[in-house]
Protein backbone atom coordinates (compact mmCIF):
# COMPACT_ATOMS: atom_id res chain seq x y z
CA UNK A 1 0.00 0.00 0.00
CA UNK A 2 1.31 3.12 -1.36
CA UNK A 3 1.74 5.85 1.90
CA UNK A 4 1.90 9.70 2.21
CA UNK A 5 4.80 10.92 3.85
CA UNK A 6 2.98 13.74 5.43
CA UNK A 7 0.61 11.81 5.95
CA UNK A 8 2.41 8.99 8.47
CA UNK A 9 3.46 12.00 9.97
CA UNK A 10 0.43 13.36 10.76
CA UNK A 11 -0.82 9.81 11.66
CA UNK A 12 2.19 9.69 14.24
CA UNK A 13 1.43 12.70 15.74
CA UNK A 14 -2.47 12.06 16.14
CA UNK A 15 -1.71 8.49 17.67
CA UNK A 16 0.69 10.04 20.25
CA UNK A 17 -2.02 12.84 21.11
CA UNK A 18 -4.09 10.45 21.53
CA UNK A 19 -2.09 8.87 25.12
CA UNK A 20 -3.24 12.18 26.52
CA UNK A 21 -5.43 11.39 30.03
CA UNK A 22 -8.67 12.33 30.28
CA UNK A 23 -11.25 11.56 33.32
CA UNK A 24 -11.44 7.81 33.80
CA UNK A 25 -8.82 5.22 32.89
CA UNK A 26 -9.29 3.45 29.55
CA UNK A 27 -8.64 -0.37 28.67
CA UNK A 28 -6.18 -1.20 25.96
CA UNK A 29 -9.12 -1.67 23.52
CA UNK A 30 -10.70 2.05 24.11
CA UNK A 31 -7.09 3.85 24.12
CA UNK A 32 -6.60 1.78 20.90
CA UNK A 33 -9.31 2.38 19.32
CA UNK A 34 -8.68 6.29 20.19
CA UNK A 35 -5.39 6.00 18.81
CA UNK A 36 -6.89 4.38 15.38
CA UNK A 37 -9.01 7.13 15.00
CA UNK A 38 -6.76 10.16 15.26
CA UNK A 39 -3.90 8.37 13.76
CA UNK A 40 -6.16 8.82 10.76
CA UNK A 41 -7.91 11.83 11.07
CA UNK A 42 -3.87 13.03 11.56
CA UNK A 43 -3.15 10.80 8.09
CA UNK A 44 -5.91 13.00 6.37
CA UNK A 45 -5.31 16.19 7.68
CA UNK A 46 -1.47 15.86 6.70
CA UNK A 47 -2.43 14.57 3.42
CA UNK A 48 -4.10 17.59 2.57
CA UNK A 49 -1.66 20.13 3.96
CA UNK A 50 0.62 18.41 2.10
CA UNK A 51 -1.19 18.50 -1.25
CA UNK A 52 -2.08 22.23 -0.38
CA UNK A 53 1.42 23.22 0.23
CA UNK A 54 2.41 21.25 -3.48
CA UNK A 55 -0.27 23.44 -5.15
CA UNK A 56 0.88 26.02 -3.78
CA UNK A 57 4.54 25.49 -4.81
CA UNK A 58 3.42 24.76 -8.13
CA UNK A 59 5.24 21.10 -7.82
CA UNK A 60 2.17 18.99 -8.23
CA UNK A 61 4.07 15.98 -8.99
CA UNK A 62 6.43 16.25 -6.30
CA UNK A 63 6.46 12.96 -4.53
CA UNK A 64 8.64 11.81 -1.59
CA UNK A 65 10.74 8.18 -2.17
CA UNK A 66 10.82 5.11 -0.80
CA UNK A 67 13.54 5.91 1.57
CA UNK A 68 11.82 9.33 2.87
CA UNK A 69 8.55 7.08 3.82
CA UNK A 70 10.88 4.29 5.52
CA UNK A 71 12.45 6.61 7.47
CA UNK A 72 9.34 8.75 8.46
CA UNK A 73 7.52 5.21 9.34
CA UNK A 74 10.15 3.93 11.08
CA UNK A 75 10.59 7.03 13.38
CA UNK A 76 6.71 7.40 13.67
CA UNK A 77 6.18 4.29 14.79
CA UNK A 78 9.07 5.09 17.29
CA UNK A 79 6.85 8.08 18.72
CA UNK A 80 3.95 5.90 19.45
CA UNK A 81 5.45 3.65 21.09
CA UNK A 82 7.26 6.21 23.37
CA UNK A 83 3.90 7.76 23.51
CA UNK A 84 1.71 4.22 25.02
CA UNK A 85 4.54 4.01 26.93
CA UNK A 86 3.82 7.29 28.64
CA UNK A 87 0.27 6.79 28.60
CA UNK A 88 0.51 3.52 30.29
CA UNK A 89 1.86 5.87 33.34
CA UNK A 90 -1.06 8.34 32.79
CA UNK A 91 -3.57 5.85 32.66
CA UNK A 92 -2.14 4.28 36.28
CA UNK A 93 -2.01 7.37 37.75
CA UNK A 94 -6.15 7.57 36.90
CA UNK A 95 -6.13 3.97 38.46
CA UNK A 96 -4.74 4.80 41.50
CA UNK A 97 -7.30 8.11 41.70
CA UNK A 98 -10.50 5.91 41.68
CA UNK A 99 -9.23 2.81 42.82
CA UNK A 100 -8.85 0.11 40.18
CA UNK A 101 -6.46 -1.93 38.67
CA UNK A 102 -3.41 -0.34 37.16
CA UNK A 103 -2.56 -1.50 32.99
CA UNK A 104 -0.66 -4.43 32.87
CA UNK A 105 2.37 -5.16 30.52
CA UNK A 106 0.19 -6.17 27.82
CA UNK A 107 -1.36 -2.85 27.54
CA UNK A 108 1.06 -1.09 25.14
CA UNK A 109 0.74 -3.96 22.73
CA UNK A 110 -2.66 -4.46 22.47
CA UNK A 111 -3.20 -0.89 22.32
CA UNK A 112 -1.15 -0.62 19.26
CA UNK A 113 -2.46 -3.57 17.87
CA UNK A 114 -5.49 -2.27 17.86
CA UNK A 115 -4.86 1.35 16.85
CA UNK A 116 -2.96 -0.06 13.54
CA UNK A 117 -6.19 -2.26 13.13
CA UNK A 118 -8.52 0.55 13.15
CA UNK A 119 -6.46 3.24 11.12
CA UNK A 120 -5.77 0.24 8.93
CA UNK A 121 -10.20 -0.04 8.07
CA UNK A 122 -10.38 3.49 8.03
CA UNK A 123 -7.95 4.60 5.77
CA UNK A 124 -9.62 1.07 3.26
CA UNK A 125 -12.28 3.16 3.37
CA UNK A 126 -11.21 6.56 2.89
CA UNK A 127 -9.49 5.26 -0.19
CA UNK A 128 -13.06 3.24 -1.68
CA UNK A 129 -14.72 6.90 -0.87
CA UNK A 130 -11.81 8.17 -3.07
CA UNK A 131 -12.09 5.78 -5.81
CA UNK A 132 -15.49 6.17 -6.10
CA UNK A 133 -15.07 10.29 -6.20
CA UNK A 134 -12.20 9.96 -9.31
CA UNK A 135 -14.77 7.07 -11.26
CA UNK A 136 -17.33 10.09 -10.54
CA UNK A 137 -14.89 12.52 -11.45
CA UNK A 138 -14.26 10.77 -14.70
CA UNK A 139 -17.69 10.63 -15.61
CA UNK A 140 -18.82 14.08 -14.85
CA UNK A 141 -16.26 14.49 -17.26
CA UNK A 142 -18.26 14.11 -20.31
CA UNK A 143 -20.64 16.79 -19.79
CA UNK A 144 -18.34 19.38 -17.75
CA UNK A 145 -15.38 21.29 -17.53
CA UNK A 146 -12.34 19.10 -15.30
CA UNK A 147 -12.51 21.96 -12.74
CA UNK A 148 -16.31 21.65 -12.38
CA UNK A 149 -16.22 17.75 -12.75
CA UNK A 150 -13.79 17.50 -10.06
CA UNK A 151 -15.38 20.30 -7.72
CA UNK A 152 -18.95 18.36 -7.90
CA UNK A 153 -17.15 14.61 -7.28
CA UNK A 154 -15.47 16.02 -4.42
CA UNK A 155 -18.96 17.73 -3.10
CA UNK A 156 -20.94 14.88 -3.36
CA UNK A 157 -18.51 12.50 -1.58
CA UNK A 158 -18.28 14.90 1.16
CA UNK A 159 -22.10 14.80 1.33
CA UNK A 160 -22.99 11.50 1.65
CA UNK A 161 -20.16 10.86 3.87
CA UNK A 162 -21.65 13.41 6.32
CA UNK A 163 -24.84 12.00 5.89
CA UNK A 164 -24.02 8.33 6.43
CA UNK A 165 -22.14 9.38 9.36
CA UNK A 166 -24.71 11.42 10.32
CA UNK A 167 -27.18 8.80 9.87
CA UNK A 168 -25.24 5.68 11.53
CA UNK A 169 -27.51 5.99 14.49
CA UNK A 170 -30.28 5.76 13.09
CA UNK A 171 -29.62 3.08 11.25
CA UNK A 172 -28.20 1.27 13.60
CA UNK A 173 -31.30 1.58 15.53
CA UNK A 174 -33.21 0.08 12.55
CA UNK A 175 -31.19 -2.26 11.86
CA UNK A 176 -30.97 -3.91 15.87
CA UNK A 177 -34.63 -3.06 16.21
CA UNK A 178 -35.39 -7.06 16.25
CA UNK A 179 -32.30 -7.80 19.08
CA UNK A 180 -33.70 -4.69 21.07
CA UNK A 181 -37.19 -6.18 21.08
CA UNK A 182 -36.22 -9.48 22.02
CA UNK A 183 -34.01 -8.33 24.72
CA UNK A 184 -37.11 -6.20 25.88
CA UNK A 185 -38.84 -9.36 26.05
CA UNK A 186 -36.59 -11.38 28.05
CA UNK A 187 -37.02 -11.63 31.64
CA UNK A 188 -33.27 -11.01 33.04
CA UNK A 189 -31.80 -13.71 35.02
CA UNK A 190 -32.76 -14.20 38.83
CA UNK A 191 -35.62 -12.45 38.65
CA UNK A 192 -38.96 -13.33 39.16
CA UNK A 193 -42.41 -12.39 39.41
CA UNK A 194 -42.77 -10.04 42.68
CA UNK A 195 -44.96 -11.19 45.64
CA UNK A 196 -46.40 -8.14 46.43
CA UNK A 197 -50.04 -6.50 45.68
CA UNK A 198 -48.59 -3.27 45.75
CA UNK A 199 -46.12 -3.66 42.70
CA UNK A 200 -47.11 -3.28 38.67
CA UNK A 201 -47.12 -6.98 37.65
CA UNK A 202 -48.13 -8.49 40.66
CA UNK A 203 -51.07 -10.22 41.80
CA UNK A 204 -53.54 -7.19 42.42
CA UNK A 205 -51.52 -5.22 39.02
CA UNK A 206 -54.01 -4.79 35.55
CA UNK A 207 -50.17 -4.72 34.24
CA UNK A 208 -49.28 -8.35 32.74
CA UNK A 209 -45.60 -8.75 34.04
CA UNK A 210 -44.47 -9.64 30.23
CA UNK A 211 -46.05 -6.39 29.23
CA UNK A 212 -43.12 -4.46 31.90
CA UNK A 213 -40.34 -5.71 29.36
CA UNK A 214 -37.07 -6.52 30.61
CA UNK A 215 -35.94 -3.20 32.49
CA UNK A 216 -39.82 -2.73 33.70
CA UNK A 217 -39.27 -6.31 35.74
CA UNK A 218 -35.74 -6.24 37.21
CA UNK A 219 -37.39 -2.36 39.01
CA UNK A 220 -40.70 -3.61 40.26
CA UNK A 221 -38.84 -7.05 41.05
CA UNK A 222 -36.64 -5.04 43.29
CA UNK A 223 -38.70 -3.44 45.59
CA UNK A 224 -37.35 -3.18 49.03
CA UNK A 225 -39.06 -5.84 50.91
CA UNK A 226 -40.83 -4.84 54.06
CA UNK A 227 -39.33 -7.23 56.39
CA UNK A 228 -35.93 -4.73 55.71
CA UNK A 229 -37.38 -1.61 56.24
CA UNK A 230 -38.75 -2.59 59.32
CA UNK A 231 -35.42 -4.22 60.79
CA UNK A 232 -33.50 -1.07 59.64
CA UNK A 233 -35.83 1.53 61.15
CA UNK A 234 -37.55 -0.90 64.03
CA UNK A 235 -40.66 0.11 63.32
CA UNK A 236 -43.24 -1.49 61.40
CA UNK A 237 -42.96 -0.51 57.87
CA UNK A 238 -45.41 0.12 55.28
CA UNK A 239 -45.63 -1.80 51.53
CA UNK A 240 -43.55 0.20 49.03
CA UNK A 241 -45.33 1.27 45.96
CA UNK A 242 -43.77 0.95 42.35
CA UNK A 243 -45.57 1.50 39.68
CA UNK A 244 -44.30 0.53 36.07
CA UNK A 245 -45.79 0.58 32.43
CA UNK A 246 -44.30 -0.90 29.34
CA UNK A 247 -43.79 0.69 26.16
CA UNK A 248 -46.05 -2.17 24.97
CA UNK A 249 -48.17 -1.36 27.46
CA UNK A 250 -49.58 1.65 25.46
CA UNK A 251 -49.67 3.74 22.33
CA UNK A 252 -48.64 6.98 23.54
CA UNK A 253 -46.84 9.10 26.48
CA UNK A 254 -50.17 9.84 27.60
CA UNK A 255 -51.70 6.90 27.31
CA UNK A 256 -49.11 4.96 29.34
CA UNK A 257 -49.50 8.11 32.20
CA UNK A 258 -52.86 7.54 32.23
CA UNK A 259 -52.09 3.35 32.91
CA UNK A 260 -49.84 4.87 35.83
CA UNK A 261 -51.89 6.89 37.36
CA UNK A 262 -54.89 3.79 37.60
CA UNK A 263 -52.30 1.46 38.88
CA UNK A 264 -51.27 4.21 41.63
CA UNK A 265 -54.90 4.42 42.62
CA UNK A 266 -55.66 0.86 42.32
CA UNK A 267 -52.61 0.11 44.98
CA UNK A 268 -53.06 3.25 47.35
CA UNK A 269 -50.65 5.54 45.97
CA UNK A 270 -51.71 8.81 46.18
CA UNK A 271 -52.66 8.04 50.13
CA UNK A 272 -48.78 7.44 50.58
CA UNK A 273 -47.04 10.28 52.03
CA UNK A 274 -44.52 10.83 49.43
CA UNK A 275 -45.45 10.45 45.26
CA UNK A 276 -41.99 9.63 43.20
CA UNK A 277 -42.32 9.96 39.62
CA UNK A 278 -38.79 8.66 38.05
CA UNK A 279 -38.00 9.10 34.07
CA UNK A 280 -36.24 6.07 32.94
CA UNK A 281 -33.40 5.60 30.94
CA UNK A 282 -33.14 3.92 27.69
CA UNK A 283 -34.68 0.57 27.26
CA UNK A 284 -36.92 1.62 30.45
CA UNK A 285 -33.55 1.69 33.16
CA UNK A 286 -34.72 2.82 36.40
CA UNK A 287 -31.33 3.05 38.75
CA UNK A 288 -32.71 1.18 41.92
CA UNK A 289 -29.71 3.57 43.75
CA UNK A 290 -32.64 6.57 43.07
CA UNK A 291 -34.87 4.31 44.79
CA UNK A 292 -34.39 2.13 47.11
CA UNK A 293 -33.32 4.85 49.69
CA UNK A 294 -36.55 6.47 49.44
CA UNK A 295 -37.80 3.63 50.26
CA UNK A 296 -35.91 3.29 53.47
CA UNK A 297 -36.23 7.16 53.99
CA UNK A 298 -40.14 6.88 54.41
CA UNK A 299 -39.94 3.65 55.92
CA UNK A 300 -42.11 2.16 52.85
CA UNK A 301 -44.41 5.26 52.82
CA UNK A 302 -43.61 5.81 49.20
CA UNK A 303 -45.30 5.33 45.69
CA UNK A 304 -42.29 5.32 42.75
CA UNK A 305 -43.85 5.37 38.88
CA UNK A 306 -41.75 5.49 35.82
CA UNK A 307 -43.14 4.25 32.41
CA UNK A 308 -40.62 3.02 29.54
CA UNK A 309 -40.48 5.20 26.08
CA UNK A 310 -37.98 3.26 24.07
CA UNK A 311 -36.70 -0.35 23.41
CA UNK A 312 -33.01 0.71 22.23
CA UNK A 313 -30.07 1.48 25.12
CA UNK A 314 -29.58 4.46 26.42
CA UNK A 315 -26.36 6.13 24.47
CA UNK A 316 -28.53 5.41 21.26
CA UNK A 317 -31.51 6.34 22.53
CA UNK A 318 -30.12 9.55 23.30
CA UNK A 319 -28.30 9.46 20.15
CA UNK A 320 -31.80 9.47 18.09
CA UNK A 321 -35.10 10.15 19.95
CA UNK A 322 -33.78 12.38 22.91
CA UNK A 323 -36.83 14.00 22.74
CA UNK A 324 -39.37 11.43 23.39
CA UNK A 325 -37.78 11.21 26.82
CA UNK A 326 -39.07 14.82 27.50
CA UNK A 327 -42.47 13.93 26.07
CA UNK A 328 -42.99 10.92 28.62
CA UNK A 329 -41.66 12.80 31.53
CA UNK A 330 -44.02 15.28 30.82
CA UNK A 331 -46.74 13.45 30.29
CA UNK A 332 -46.68 11.55 33.30
CA UNK A 333 -45.72 14.56 35.11
CA UNK A 334 -48.94 16.30 34.01
CA UNK A 335 -50.96 13.09 34.98
CA UNK A 336 -50.18 12.55 38.63
CA UNK A 337 -49.95 16.26 38.98
CA UNK A 338 -53.73 16.47 37.80
CA UNK A 339 -54.64 13.68 40.16
CA UNK A 340 -52.80 15.22 43.40
CA UNK A 341 -54.32 18.67 42.93
CA UNK A 342 -57.83 17.13 43.06
CA UNK A 343 -56.68 16.34 46.61
CA UNK A 344 -56.93 18.42 49.63
CA UNK A 345 -53.84 20.21 50.28
CA UNK A 346 -53.61 19.07 53.75
CA UNK A 347 -53.92 14.99 52.58
CA UNK A 348 -51.99 15.45 49.48
CA UNK A 349 -48.96 13.41 49.12
CA UNK A 350 -45.80 15.23 48.39
CA UNK A 351 -44.43 15.23 44.65
CA UNK A 352 -40.64 14.53 43.92
CA UNK A 353 -39.40 13.93 40.64
CA UNK A 354 -35.71 12.35 39.25
CA UNK A 355 -33.81 10.23 36.88
CA UNK A 356 -30.37 9.54 36.15
CA UNK A 357 -28.58 9.98 32.92
CA UNK A 358 -31.12 10.47 29.97
CA UNK A 359 -33.61 10.17 32.42
CA UNK A 360 -31.96 13.18 34.40
CA UNK A 361 -32.48 14.86 30.86
CA UNK A 362 -36.07 13.75 30.44
CA UNK A 363 -37.07 15.01 33.31
CA UNK A 364 -35.32 18.16 34.08
CA UNK A 365 -36.81 19.11 30.32
CA UNK A 366 -40.24 18.74 31.55
CA UNK A 367 -40.33 22.21 33.23
CA UNK A 368 -39.52 25.57 31.85
CA UNK A 369 -37.57 26.55 34.27
CA UNK A 370 -36.89 26.56 37.93
CA UNK A 371 -39.61 28.65 39.15
CA UNK A 372 -41.83 25.78 37.30
CA UNK A 373 -40.25 23.30 38.99
CA UNK A 374 -40.53 24.82 42.47
CA UNK A 375 -44.37 25.32 41.79
CA UNK A 376 -45.11 22.17 40.37
CA UNK A 377 -43.10 19.84 42.88
CA UNK A 378 -42.09 19.48 46.20
CA UNK A 379 -39.09 18.45 45.26
CA UNK A 380 -36.41 16.71 42.83
CA UNK A 381 -32.56 14.87 42.52
CA UNK A 382 -31.20 14.75 39.08
CA UNK A 383 -28.50 12.33 39.05
CA UNK A 384 -25.39 12.63 35.96
CA UNK A 385 -27.32 15.08 33.49
CA UNK A 386 -25.63 14.94 29.82
CA UNK A 387 -24.53 18.40 28.99
CA UNK A 388 -26.95 18.94 26.96
CA UNK A 389 -29.35 19.05 29.74
CA UNK A 390 -31.71 22.34 29.11
CA UNK A 391 -32.17 23.41 32.95
CA UNK A 392 -29.07 22.11 33.98
CA UNK A 393 -26.97 24.45 31.57
CA UNK A 394 -29.39 27.54 31.79
CA UNK A 395 -28.38 27.78 35.84
CA UNK A 396 -24.99 26.18 35.58
CA UNK A 397 -24.40 29.20 32.96
CA UNK A 398 -26.36 31.62 35.31
CA UNK A 399 -23.82 30.47 38.23
CA UNK A 400 -22.62 33.14 40.59
CA UNK A 401 -19.44 34.57 39.88
CA UNK A 402 -16.15 32.56 41.35
CA UNK A 403 -18.36 29.41 41.96
CA UNK A 404 -16.32 26.45 39.50
CA UNK A 405 -18.43 24.92 36.66
CA UNK A 406 -18.21 21.38 38.17
CA UNK A 407 -19.81 23.29 41.61
CA UNK A 408 -21.86 25.79 40.75
CA UNK A 409 -23.81 28.20 43.23
CA UNK A 410 -26.72 29.59 41.48
CA UNK A 411 -28.66 32.48 43.70
CA UNK A 412 -26.94 30.94 47.17
CA UNK A 413 -28.04 27.77 46.72
CA UNK A 414 -31.44 28.45 48.15
CA UNK A 415 -33.42 26.28 46.21
CA UNK A 416 -31.29 24.55 43.84
CA UNK A 417 -27.93 22.78 44.53
CA UNK A 418 -24.93 21.11 42.85
CA UNK A 419 -22.94 17.87 44.44
CA UNK A 420 -19.63 16.11 43.65
CA UNK A 421 -20.07 14.53 46.84
CA UNK A 422 -22.54 14.33 49.47
CA UNK A 423 -20.66 17.03 51.78
CA UNK A 424 -21.46 19.64 49.07
CA UNK A 425 -24.87 19.76 50.17
CA UNK A 426 -23.97 21.90 52.86
CA UNK A 427 -22.47 24.70 50.74
CA UNK A 428 -23.01 27.41 50.65
CA UNK A 429 -23.90 28.12 54.13
CA UNK A 430 -27.24 30.18 53.29
CA UNK A 431 -30.00 28.28 54.09
CA UNK A 432 -31.58 25.98 51.82
CA UNK A 433 -35.35 26.31 51.16
CA UNK A 434 -37.78 23.94 50.14
CA UNK A 435 -38.66 22.80 47.78
CA UNK A 436 -35.14 21.27 47.18
CA UNK A 437 -33.46 20.50 43.96
CA UNK A 438 -30.06 18.85 43.89
CA UNK A 439 -28.27 17.80 40.68
CA UNK A 440 -26.01 15.22 41.63
CA UNK A 441 -22.16 15.18 39.07
CA UNK A 442 -19.41 14.02 39.65
CA UNK A 443 -16.41 15.83 38.85
CA UNK A 444 -14.88 12.83 36.60
CA UNK A 445 -18.07 12.05 35.16
CA UNK A 446 -17.91 12.44 31.21
CA UNK A 447 -21.80 12.18 30.56
CA UNK A 448 -22.29 15.61 32.82
CA UNK A 449 -19.14 16.68 30.42
CA UNK A 450 -19.07 15.48 27.00
CA UNK A 451 -20.22 17.91 24.68
CA UNK A 452 -19.42 18.55 20.62
CA UNK A 453 -18.43 22.40 21.74
CA UNK A 454 -15.17 20.78 23.60
CA UNK A 455 -13.93 20.29 19.97
CA UNK A 456 -13.15 23.44 19.34
CA UNK A 457 -13.24 25.52 22.47
CA UNK A 458 -11.33 24.91 26.04
CA UNK A 459 -14.91 23.95 28.37
CA UNK A 460 -14.42 26.04 31.97
CA UNK A 461 -14.37 22.82 34.39
CA UNK A 462 -11.21 22.50 32.30
CA UNK A 463 -9.83 26.29 32.28
CA UNK A 464 -10.84 26.45 36.50
CA UNK A 465 -9.25 24.75 39.54
CA UNK A 466 -10.14 20.96 38.59
CA UNK A 467 -13.31 19.24 40.48
CA UNK A 468 -11.86 15.88 43.08
CA UNK A 469 -10.35 13.62 40.97
CA UNK A 470 -9.86 15.01 37.51
CA UNK A 471 -6.01 15.15 36.46
CA UNK A 472 -4.42 18.36 35.29
CA UNK A 473 -4.61 17.86 31.68
CA UNK A 474 -4.90 19.92 28.50
CA UNK A 475 -7.45 21.19 26.69
CA UNK A 476 -6.71 20.24 22.78
CA UNK A 477 -9.00 20.99 20.19
CA UNK A 478 -10.09 17.35 18.88
CA UNK A 479 -8.04 15.25 20.85
CA UNK A 480 -9.91 16.21 24.49
CA UNK A 481 -13.20 15.70 22.83
CA UNK A 482 -11.98 12.32 21.67
CA UNK A 483 -10.83 11.66 25.09
CA UNK A 484 -14.06 12.14 26.41
CA UNK A 485 -16.30 10.08 23.88
CA UNK A 486 -13.51 7.30 24.99
CA UNK A 487 -14.95 8.32 28.46
CA UNK A 488 -17.83 7.81 27.86
CA UNK A 489 -17.41 3.86 26.55
CA UNK A 490 -16.27 3.07 30.39
CA UNK A 491 -18.44 5.47 32.24
CA UNK A 492 -19.61 3.15 34.44
CA UNK A 493 -16.90 0.85 34.95
CA UNK A 494 -15.15 2.75 37.76
CA UNK A 495 -16.19 2.75 41.58
CA UNK A 496 -18.88 5.01 42.96
CA UNK A 497 -18.10 8.36 43.04
CA UNK A 498 -16.36 8.44 39.53
CA UNK A 499 -16.93 8.70 36.26
CA UNK A 500 -20.66 7.93 36.33
CA UNK A 501 -21.57 5.49 39.14
CA UNK A 502 -22.80 7.65 42.00
CA UNK A 503 -23.16 5.04 44.84
CA UNK A 504 -25.20 5.77 47.39
CA UNK A 505 -24.76 9.67 47.08
CA UNK A 506 -28.42 9.75 46.25
CA UNK A 507 -29.27 8.58 50.12
CA UNK A 508 -27.82 12.00 51.42
CA UNK A 509 -29.80 13.96 48.76
CA UNK A 510 -33.02 12.50 49.10
CA UNK A 511 -32.16 13.13 53.31
CA UNK A 512 -31.82 16.54 52.15
CA UNK A 513 -35.08 16.90 49.76
CA UNK A 514 -37.24 15.43 52.18
CA UNK A 515 -36.41 15.53 55.65
CA UNK A 516 -37.89 13.06 56.86
CA UNK A 517 -39.61 13.84 60.89
CA UNK A 518 -37.23 12.13 62.83
CA UNK A 519 -34.17 11.30 60.48
CA UNK A 520 -30.71 12.43 61.55
CA UNK A 521 -27.44 12.58 59.86
CA UNK A 522 -26.32 9.56 61.87
CA UNK A 523 -29.30 7.33 60.09
CA UNK A 524 -28.00 9.10 56.65
CA UNK A 525 -24.54 7.64 57.47
CA UNK A 526 -26.00 4.09 58.52
CA UNK A 527 -28.39 3.57 55.78
CA UNK A 528 -25.46 4.35 53.08
CA UNK A 529 -23.16 1.92 55.05
CA UNK A 530 -25.79 -0.69 54.78
CA UNK A 531 -26.90 -0.13 51.18
CA UNK A 532 -23.04 -0.49 50.61
CA UNK A 533 -23.04 -3.39 52.52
Amino acid sequence: MNLSFAGLIGAAVGAALSVIPSLIPRSSLIQGLLAGVLAAIGYGLAVLVGWTIRRLRHRPDWRSDERTRAVALLTGTGLVTGALLLGRQWQADLAQITGVRAPGSVWVGVAALAAFTVFLVLLLVARGIRWAGHRLDRGLRRFASPRVATASAVTVSVVIAAVAIDRLPSTLATALSPLFRSMNAATPAGVNPPASPVVSGGPDSAIPWQALGSQGQAFVAGVTPTAELTAFSGVPATDPIRVFVGIDSADSPTQRAALAVQELERFGGFNRAVIAVGTSAGAGTVDPGEVTPLEYLLNGDVATVSTQYSLLPSFLSFAVDRPTSVKEATAVLDAVRQRLDQIPVQRRPRLVVFGESLGAYGASGAFQSLDDLLARTDGAMFQGPPNATALWRRYTHEREPGTPEHLPVYDEGTHLRWANQPADLSLPTAPFRSPRVVYLQNASDPVVWWSPSVLWSRPDWLAEPRGPGVLSWPWLPLVTFAGLTGDMMNSQGVPAGHGHVYGTDPVAAWADILRPVGWTTADTTRLEQHLAG
